[in-house]
């Protein structure tokens, strides 16, 4: 029987006969092989090692020896290692350099205060110019904004559909009381006088609010217009409130920083109003109501970055100034 052999090991007579039985694999001996080779190669190194460093130790011990055997004769000690003389350098230092550390880190302790105290002057005027924008646009926090968006407030079609059926309804009745009359002359059969009588009394009704509620759901023209003065009415009492005697639409601009979109164009006319305190006056339409609610939009969304800002400088004074709040508390 031929046994493959690709790594060219040599083998005794047992071994091939093990190797022939399949008992024997011919790599994992040469794998233990090599490491039982380098166990006995580590435990050779410590020996080696230690013999070499006791070579290295007899010339600096016979040295020290005949430095002992051999003392100085002029009366001068042996010179100090360098360590020991740097560490003599160091306990003796001249007492003028020890004041000028001490100076320069007073004064370094001294600059840190003053920065840090300036840093406290900038946290505390910017807090107090935050307390001043929250107290005067403290109004945008009861802002109802249904009311002054007018969801359901009659718009021009709807106004023009009233109109068209009551003008409809006014036709009708003239038709009836004109075929009246007609039968009234005798110019037409009396039926349809008779006729036209009932049709008249039946339209005639129309005009009692409870009956044409019954019959119609659609509102008249009166109706809406009533709906329209009513809405108009709530939203400029409500725009008085906000504004109150300093002009919220002007107070608002101090928020500028946060939100530049508060000097646009289209909203200095209503700045300038209610600067003057005649926004009321001057608010005649649906169109000057919606704009000024786009106005305070804008505004209230400034007015939370400034709540937000207010915030995190509370927190950093309480937190990295406190030795500085309880002096001037």
């Amino acid at each position: 029987m031929k046994i493959h052999n690709p790594n060219n090991l040599e083998f005794d007579a047992g071994s091939l006969r093990a190797l022939a039985r399949g008992e024997l694999d011919p790599v994992r001996q040469a794998v233990e092989d090599h490491k039982e080779e380098r166990r006995h190669q580590q435990q050779k190194s410590p020996h080696q090692d230690r013999r070499q460093s006791t070579r290295a130790l007899k010339p600096a011990g016979s040295q020290r020896a005949a430095n002992k055997e051999s003392p100085r004769t002029d009366g001068h000690l042996p010179a100090a290692s360098g360590r020991s003389a740097g560490n003599n350098n160091e306990v003796a230092a001249p007492p003028h350099q020890k004041s000028r550390d001490s100076a320069v880190k007073k004064e370094e302790d001294k600059l840190t205060e003053e920065q840090r105290r300036e840093q406290y002057e900038t946290l505390r005027n910017k807090q107090f110019e935050l307390t001043e924008i929250i107290r005067e646009c403290e109004a945008l926090e009861v802002l109802d904004f249904d009311l002054l968006a007018l969801k359901s407030y009659p718009d021009g079609l709807s106004l023009s559909t009233a109109k068209r059926r009551r003008d409809l309804w006014l036709l009708c009745c003239l038709f009836c009381l004109a075929l009246i009359l007609l039968g009234w002359q005798g110019m037409i059969a009396p039926w349809i006088a008779g006729m036209s009588l009932g049709v008249l009394i039946l339209l005639g009704t129309l005009m009692i609010r409870p009956i044409r509620k019954i019959l119609f759901t659609a509102e008249t023209v009166g109706d809406l217009k009533q709906t329209r003065k009513t809405m108009e009415f709530r939203a400029l009492n409500h725009i008085k409130m906000l504004e109150g005697s300093n002009g919220l639409a002007y107070q608002c601009q101090m928020m500028l920083s946060f939100r530049p979109s508060l000097a646009e164009r289209r909203f200095q006319r209503i700045v300038m109003l209610s600067q003057q305190s005649n926004l009321i006056k001057a608010i005649r339409s649906v169109a000057g109501i919606r704009l000024y609610l786009t106005y305070l939009v804008e505004a209230q969304q400034a007015y939370r970055l400034v709540k937000q800002e207010y915030m995190k400088t509370a927190s950093l004074l309480k937190r990295e100034f406190a030795d500085f709040t309880l002096q001037n508390t």
